[in-house]
């Protein structure tokens, strides 16, 4: 079951049901070294977990310039909101 594999706080802030529910429409997506996962802009069908390895979120300003937002490592996830609300991503 995934809420084994690692530790995921967010998860832990839900009720069972809710938790099961969401684990039950998990899926898991394989991503490597520099392939992107999302784009800032886009409407955010799932929200991600990183269950292994890290994802940088970053954005490239005006400038071209790589501003980087936030580096996720195992356990930690990203466009929570967004995904439940069929909202834009900000990430």
């Amino acid at each position: 079951m995934l809420d084994h594999c690692v530790d995921i706080p967010f998860l832990d802030q839900l009720s069972e049901n809710v938790r099961k529910c969401l684990i039950s429409k998990a899926r898991i997506r394989e991503s490597f070294r520099g392939s992107t996962i999302t784009l800032q802009g886009e409407t955010v069908e799932s929200l991600k977990v990183v269950l292994s390895g890290w994802v940088k979120l970053y954005r490239i300003s005006e400038s071209g310039e790589e501003a980087i937002l936030a580096t996720l490592q195992a356990g930690q996830s990203f466009d929570e909101i967004a995904a439940l609300r069929g909202a834009i991503s900000s990430a």
